[in-house]
């Protein structure tokens, strides 16, 4: 006699239907769980964006530290306000001097560093023509490769601004060049220029500016003659 085996889970219509339930209803609670999760990864990201904006907000009303240069050349930290700071006849004359210092030196020690930095001082057109004028006579490269050429540094004597209430704003530097030796640092001439400079200032001064010129005076021309002194003074 052959042996019947039962059916356990005999497949009826209501099982059927118990297990499309389950089925469907799995799929619904998955559904929630997907909703819940890009409701909150939404709010999360709202929340980055408040934060960035807030920080930004904060960063725009940070006010830098200024260092003022007083009347007798020393430094000082003072309160900065964008709307409301000028910069201050001893500032502008400071930098004015060190525009004239590092353009004019030649030092070979240090021109290669000092020149390039003095054009942060020009606007973009006389950066430009004075870099094809150095490329064209070669003055730089002749200097550094001819050990038998004078180097000299410069001794700035006087800095005298004029028409400072509208740009272009107007100085005059007189300045000596002191000339050495060849292959010595022994003085052996001294001459005495003057420098006729019209600048203004940036009204933003770009990064690459702040290490040498944070005030973002820009020379829009400027000439050099040299004075003779008066025979028998």
């Amino acid at each position: 006699m052959s042996a019947t085996v039962a059916d356990l889970s005999p497949k009826t219509l209501e099982n059927a239907k118990r297990q499309f339930v389950e089925l469907y209803g799995s799929a619904l609670v998955l559904n929630t769980y997907l909703k819940i999760a890009v409701v909150l990864l939404s709010l999360v990201a709202l929340g980055l964006v408040a934060l960035n904006l807030r920080t930004v907000a904060q960063a725009a009303r940070v006010k830098p530290l200024v260092v003022r240069i007083d009347d007798v050349g020393r430094a000082e930290a003072v309160q900065y306000d964008a709307t409301a700071y000028h910069p201050q006849v001893p500032e502008l004359r400071y930098f004015l001097t060190q525009f004239v210092v590092k353009h004019f030196s030649r030092v070979r020690s240090t021109v290669q560093r000092e020149y390039p930095d003095s054009l942060f001082f020009l606007e973009p057109a006389v950066a430009d023509a004075t870099i094809a004028q150095n490329e064209q006579s070669r003055t730089l490269d002749t200097f550094l490769t001819n050990l038998s050429a004078d180097e000299n540094d410069v001794v700035v004597q006087n800095v005298s601004l004029s028409e400072l209430t509208k740009p272009p704003y107007k100085a005059a530097v007189t300045f000596q060049k002191v000339l050495y030796t060849p292959g010595l640092r022994t003085e052996r001439a001294r001459e005495t220029y003057v420098a006729q400079i019209d600048f203004m200032l940036r009204d933003r001064v770009p990064n690459e500016f702040v290490r040498v010129n944070p005030l973002g005076l820009q020379i829009s021309y400027f000439r050099v003659d040299q004075a003779f002194e008066e025979l028998g003074r």
